[in-house]
């Protein structure tokens, strides 16, 4: 994980999936949980299996994912 950023990830194995949810610090790890808690705002069908989440605060409008 780099620096000022936070990854989401899902896993597959065996049929079974995990979701990884982790930080460089915490306050990254907060900004994924702003993310999944507002998901619609940020993810879509073609988003994929793992995402990188980058900003400076816990706003919505703060918050890029790419």
């Amino acid at each position: 994980i780099e620096e000022d950023t936070a990854i989401i990830e899902l896993k597959e194995n065996d049929g079974n999936w995990a979701m990884i949810v982790a930080g460089w610090e915490a306050e990254d790890t907060r900004r994924a949980g702003v993310v999944l808690k507002n998901y619609p705002s940020f993810f879509d069908s073609t988003t994929g299996t793992s995402v990188t989440v980058k900003g400076t605060g816990l706003t919505v409008s703060g918050i890029t994912v790419e």
